[in-house]
C-alpha cells in the first residue's frame, strides 16, 4: 500500500492507493486542535473495516474452492460403475428381479442384482445360486475373465456343491469361446479341455 501526502490550505490530504482501490482521507493539520484525536480514530476505524472486508472476501473464496473440490470429487466417484444403494430387500424379490433382467438380456442390471443377493444374503443357498447366475450373465455379455473369476470363487467356497459340474462346464465354455486358431495359441484350448475333463470326472453320468 502506497500513500502520497500533499498539503492544501488548512488540511493535509493523504491519498491511499490500494490494488484496484483509491481512498482519499482528509487529516487535519497538526496545528489545528481536534478533541481526543478523533481523526486518528476515524483512520483506524477505516483500516479495521477494510481489513475485515478483505478477510471476509478471502473466506468466501476459500469456501468456493472447497465446494468446487467436493463437487469434482463426487463427479469422479460417480463416473465408475454404478452401485446400488444398500436397501435391504427380501431375497426372493431380489433374485426374481435379477432373473427377469437376465431373461430380457439386460445383463449389466442382472449382474448388479445378483451381486446384491450375494451382499445382502451371504452364506445362503440363494447367494450360491446368485454367484453361478452372475457368472452366466458375465459369460453372456462376453466378459469371460470376470465369469471365470466368479466361477473360481464358487468352486473354492463350495467344492462339494451339487452344481460344481455345471461350474466347470461353464468355465470350459468361457475358454472355448476364445479359441480363435488352435494352430496358434493353445492356452484357451488346453484350459477348455481341462475344465471339460473335470466335468466328466466329477459327473460321469450327466
Amino acid at each position: 500500500m502506497k500513500a502520497t501526502r500533499y498539503s492544501t490550505g488548512s488540511t493535509t490530504n493523504s491519498l491511499v492507493k490500494l490494488t484496484g482501490l483509491a481512498v482519499s482521507i482528509t487529516v487535519p493539520r497538526s496545528d489545528r486542535p481536534y478533541p481526543h484525536g478523533c481523526c486518528m480514530k476515524r483512520f483506524r476505524c477505516f483500516s479495521l473495516g477494510f481489513s475485515r472486508l478483505v478477510h471476509a472476501h478471502q473466506r468466501l473464496h476459500l469456501i468456493g474452492v472447497v465446494a468446487a473440490v467436493l463437487t469434482l470429487s463426487a463427479c469422479a466417484n460417480s463416473g465408475g460403475k454404478e452401485k446400488f444403494a444398500y436397501v435391504e430387500q427380501p431375497v426372493e424379490q431380489l433374485y426374481s428381479r435379477a432373473s427377469e433382467r437376465l431373461e430380457r438380456k439386460r445383463f449389466p442390471e442382472a449382474i448388479a442384482l445378483f451381486e446384491e443377493v450375494e451382499r445382502q444374503h451371504p452364506f445362503t443357498a440363494w447367494a450360491r445360486r446368485a454367484t453361478l447366475m452372475k457368472a452366466f450373465s458375465l459369460y453372456q455379455q462376453n466378459d469371460y475373465d470376470e465369469s471365470v473369476g466368479a466361477l473360481d470363487q464358487f468352486l473354492a467356497l463350495h467344492p462339494g456343491n451339487s452344481n460344481v459340474p455345471y461350474a466347470y462346464y461353464l468355465k470350459a465354455m468361457n475358454y472355448y469361446e476364445r479359441i480363435r486358431d488352435v494352430g496358434r495359441d493353445q492356452e484357451f484350448t488346453n484350459n477348455a479341455v481341462a475344465a471339460l475333463t473335470d466335468v466328466v470326472r466329477r459327473a460321469p453320468d450327466t
